[in-house]
């Protein structure tokens, strides 16, 4: 069947623009959902010798069809339409092969422009007799999928229920979706598929996967991933996929996403022999994730991994800790502490935060916690530092102190010495208290086990004993001593000094106040301070006169009534 070429057919014409060259051969291919990925192919120049055949002299041109469909196998689309504009002008009829090389044109160079026209082009071949076949119907669905025409497409989809032709694929319906950014209705149509077993190829999976991994949709991504594991056992990720999809999941701490595209991870290592994409960054975000989900074995995974590929840092451990702590494991959070110190990797209190945190919930969790200790020094196990100065932590956040300071003299057992930082802890626990006891204590402890003091030291020491009692000539000794070890006393601690001196009315205060400008701190603040008490004493001095005055005169007058 042929028809007449209208003038619908030719109104591209006036849109043309630069086309996307890419050959008929390629495009109409029988796998419609791949024709997104084919290669483009360079447009032969119109003056080149190898388009000169293509086209005689038009006094010699007879049969124009042959011509037009020859340009489009060539990628020649703007000559598609400069002949498709002289076959109407000589009334030439044409057939469904011409309209499919309009067609054809019209995806390659329009850009989503001629989605009308096309349309306009269906109902012309239907108006002339001029059925389409399964290859116009693939070109219609994709042009409407590349100008986002929705209710274009379903005009496309109706006529072609009317001749009874069910799409080869879906792939334009989802580009259509995604490109118009209908993302609801492309899952609905998934879902639909999905429940009557429909045509949801790898390809589309992939071309699924790419778009809602754009729009950081992990949920969305996941339940891809796992169901084209389902369905295609054997069918593997592109790696730009796999790459993305595990930065998408890192990011948004998704352990489930996590653990679904680890296995394709492992797998494209494999084959590639190399992690050099795998970088520290996203290694520390995926064990931040498998941290706050307690998922020590693959956290533990994450690790060899890095192990090739970079240096070991304090927040991987940290996280591998935190995932042990989450999944109810105290003992293998203690043991990951020795096992970093191996690595080279200096652990704090701060690394184990989430192990003093999950052994503070109450003394009974700090005693096994402690026993637990003592369980891995009779396995003759290494026991760490921070690991016991944990313990003492989480005794401090309870309050009891005591128990606290008894941890420190168990330390010995395990052939620990405190350090500096554990006896400041301590330190600082007994000065919130204002335990001066105590705090003379531990500084005896800690001189007696050749513990050098540090400036906090000192300044926690100072403290107590400014505020522990009304007795604070200590804290002058404690001064002097900071002063000779070479520490540089802080303003925080002048400023405590002259309140005390100040409001016992002692004369030293203008002595800290002399050496808080010897040493450049601000003084205006600790300056009206001082006359503010000494305006104070003064107007008590006065008050204490007068009344003294007032109880002479009394006595007198009461001597006179004797008399």
């Amino acid at each position: 069947m042929t028809g007449r070429l209208s003038r619908v057919a030719v109104r591209c014409l006036r849109l043309q623009a630069p086309v996307r060259a890419r050959p008929l051969a390629v495009r109409s291919s029988a796998t419609a959902e791949h024709r997104c990925f084919a290669i483009a192919s360079p447009q032969p120049s119109e003056s080149s010798p190898d388009s000169a055949p293509l086209v005689p002299p038009l006094e010699k041109r007879r049969g124009l069809k042959k011509y037009i469909i020859k340009a489009a196998h060539a990628g020649q689309y703007a000559k598609v339409f400069t002949l498709a504009k002289e076959m109407a002008a000589a009334g030439e009829k044409a057939d469904t092969r011409v309209y499919n090389s309009i067609l054809c044109a019209m995806s390659a160079g329009s850009d989503g422009r001629f989605s009308e026209e096309a349309l306009a082009l269906m109902q012309e071949m239907e108006q002339c007799g001029c059925p389409p076949d399964r290859e116009t119907w693939n070109w219609l669905l994709e042009i409407t999928a590349d100008a986002g025409d929705s209710v274009g497409q379903e005009r496309v989809l109706e006529a072609m229920s009317r001749y009874w032709v069910a799409p080869d694929s879906y792939w334009h319906m989802f580009r259509l979706r995604l490109n118009s950014h209908q993302y609801e209705r492309a899952i609905e149509l998934y879902d639909s598929l999905k429940a009557r077993s429909g045509s949801i190829t790898p390809a589309i999976i992939h071309l699924l996967l790419h778009e809602f991994i754009s729009i950081r949709e992990p949920s969305v991504v996941r339940k891809l991933m796992a169901d084209m594991k389902t369905q295609e056992p054997g069918a593997r990720y592109p790696q730009h996929l796999v790459r993305r999809a595990l930065s998408l999941f890192a990011d948004t701490c998704d352990i489930e996403g996590l653990l679904v595209v680890w296995p394709a991870f492992k797998e494209l290592n494999a084959e590639l022999g190399t992690v050099k994409w795998f970088s520290e960054g996203l290694a520390l975000r995926i064990l931040l994730a498998a941290g706050r989900h307690g998922k020590p074995d693959f956290a533990t995974e994450i690790l060899r991994a890095v192990a090739s590929n970079a240096p070991f840092s304090e927040p991987m451990f940290a996280s591998l800790l935190e995932a042990y702590i989450g999944a109810g494991d105290a003992k293998n959070a203690f043991m990951v502490l020795p096992i970093m110190r191996q690595a080279g990797v200096t652990p704090t209190l701060k690394t184990a935060f989430p192990l003093v945190s999950y052994i503070s919930k109450d003394i009974e969790t700090v005693d096994r916690a402690f026993f637990t200790l003592q369980d891995l020094q009779k396995e003759h196990k290494t026991v760490d530092l921070v690991a016991v100065s944990a313990v003492i932590k989480a005794c401090i956040r309870l309050n009891d102190l005591e128990r606290a300071v008894s941890t420190l003299q168990d330390m010995s057992q395990f052939k620990l010495k405190a350090d500096s930082d554990t006896y400041d802890m301590l330190l600082a626990a007994c000065a919130a208290e204002r335990n001066k006891n105590l705090t003379l204590y531990i500084a005896k402890d800690m001189a007696s086990n050749n513990v050098a003091p540090t400036a906090t030291t000192f300044t926690h020491i100072i403290g107590t004993a400014l505020w522990g009692g009304p007795d604070y000539e200590e804290a002058f000794v404690y001064l002097e001593e900071m002063k000779a070890a070479g520490f540089k006393p802080s303003q925080k601690i002048y400023t405590e000094l002259i309140r005390k001196c100040v409001y016992y009315n002692d004369g030293r205060a203008t002595v800290a106040l002399e050496e808080m400008q010897a040493f450049g701190y601000e003084t205006d603040f600790v300056s009206t301070i001082i006359s503010e008490g000494q305006r104070k004493n003064r107007h008590a001095d006065e008050e204490e006169r007068n009344t003294q005055s007032g109880r002479k005169g009394n006595i007198l007058d009461a001597l006179d009534l004797l008399q």
